[in-house]
């Protein structure tokens, strides 16, 4: 049984009609960059994060080089990634000639490990960049406190992430002072080609993005500001505008898929359930889980559209002395008439605001991948690329042993966890369309694989 790491025929054929009638409206109308689609989309994107403001940019990686940017990072600066991501969060950062400092990840999560981050702001930090990593929000709450006491601007990495909830209900991309998102084919919500957004309740970076986003261009060939071209192409935004009011189920297909495939790993006697982060007898299977799933029901004390992401960095913050923890781990309708709105109704994150969230109805994760790890992972992948099931392995090399970041000489031994997950993790099909015996196959093949 051939089983695609990802198939996008099944969601195209769905929605054929509409997407190709969007192309069509974009190809009459003549306006290919920016424009009313553009806008339209911003302003529906926007109601569903719950945020004040959205500008579409050319792509994820540009999503963030624009925040850095924004917030004037440059030569001299710091600013503190995690090591295990997709190469932009760090390329980004030495782009504009400032240095990425790396730090370890939860064993858990494998997002952003809170202790490290702590212990590596120093006088030279700029700003911190949590990554939300396959699909599952980073724990913002110490994040954001530590950035405030510090005196640190906050750029959520939510490429991988988009319409996530933390714990008290708010989404990735309100939460700190800038929110950076893809829309990448593959991503959840996915374009006809490349294609991000930056978001933010500032209304200072809102208008510093803005022209930055034009070249830095305000008005027409003035420029105060040198920027870069940014822009998103009116096609991407006319086809978002189509698939997102389907995010949400097609978000929790990736919920069910996930679920099953959990519940089929126990079932074969590979895994004692999701979350472990040691292999044994019971655990040759490591699942991902789903943090936030099991947080108790919380009430969300602050409203996505007034967070503390607005409020100024002290230019001279104090910095209080900090350690090394000891528990480091081991291991709407649019103003143009003939831009329509979308088809419809778009469940808004602000309508879960300031209200008790029974953390069963989070969107705490929305899989973008399905990872796991095993110990004999080249083994595995290719005994099941036999079997014709794809993989992926997402990602093998951690920034410190990129070959481009070799100048910064960072350690080889102070990030063992991800140097372990990179060696074991494998992502496995996941996309909502998959079908229950594709996945029954995948569990099976695996099983298998163990068996010889």
């Amino acid at each position: 049984m051939k089983v695609p790491l990802l198939d996008l025929h099944p969601q195209y054929l769905a929605l054929k009609s509409e997407l190709d009638a969007a192309v069509l409206r974009v190809a009459a109308s003549q306006h290919f960059i920016l424009g009313p689609e553009v806008e339209a989309f911003e302003k529906e994107i926007a109601e569903y994060i719950g945020v004040k403001y959205a500008l579409g940019v050319s792509s994820g990686t540009d999503a963030l080089l624009l925040a850095l940017m924004a917030i004037g990072v440059g030569p001299g600066d710091e600013v503190i990634v995690p090591t295990f991501s997709f190469f932009a969060t760090a390329g980004a950062v030495s782009r504009l000639n400032a240095k990425p400092v790396f730090v370890d990840i939860d064993p858990k999560s494998f997002n952003i490990s809170i202790p490290l981050f702590q212990h590596s702001i120093n006088s030279h930090t700029k700003a911190v960049i949590p990554v939300h990593l396959f699909g599952q929000s980073a724990d913002m709450d110490p994040v954001m406190t530590i950035a405030r006491e510090r005196g640190i601007k906050v750029i959520e990495d939510a490429a991988q992430a988009i319409g996530v909830q933390y714990k008290d209900g708010r989404q990735v991309g309100t939460i700190g002072d800038i929110g950076c998102f893809s829309f990448f084919p593959s991503k959840n919500l996915g374009g006809y080609g490349d294609g991000g957004l930056v978001t933010t309740n500032d209304p200072d970076l809102y208008e510093m993005m803005k022209y930055q986003r034009v070249h830095g261009m305000h008005p027409k060939y003035y420029h105060k500001m040198i920027g870069g071209n940014f822009r998103l192409d009116a096609l991407q935004a006319a086809v978002l505008r189509v698939k997102l009011p389907h995010l949400n189920s097609w978000s929790e297909g990736r919920k069910n898929n996930a679920e099953l495939y959990n519940s089929l790993f126990l079932k074969a006697g590979l895994s004692a359930g999701p979350g472990r982060t040691a292999f044994d007898r019971q655990n040759r299977v490591l699942l991902p889980d789903s943090i936030y799933s099991n947080t108790p029901s919380l009430s969300s004390t602050s409203n996505s559209n007034t967070p503390q992401s607005g409020s100024p960095s002290n230019s001279n913050p104090p910095k209080s002395g900090s350690t090394p923890n000891s528990n480091t781990p081991s291991l709407g309708t649019s103003k143009d008439s003939n831009i329509p709105s979308s088809h419809s109704t778009i469940p808004s994150a602000s309508t879960t605001q300031n209200s008790t969230i029974p953390s069963s109805d989070l969107r705490s994760h929305i899989y973008n991948q399905y990872v796991i790890r095993v110990e004999k992972r080249d083994a595995l992948r290719d005994f099941l690329a036999k079997q014709e099931i794809a993989t992926e392995i997402y990602y093998p090399v951690p920034f410190h042993r990129q070959e481009c970041f070799a100048y910064l000489k960072p350690s080889q031994t102070a990030f063992p966890v991800a140097d372990s997950v990179a060696e074991h993790s494998l992502a496995l099909p996941i996309f909502p369309e998959l079908k229950e015996r594709q996945i029954a196959f995948v569990v099976e093949s695996i099983a298998q694989f163990f068996r010889q």
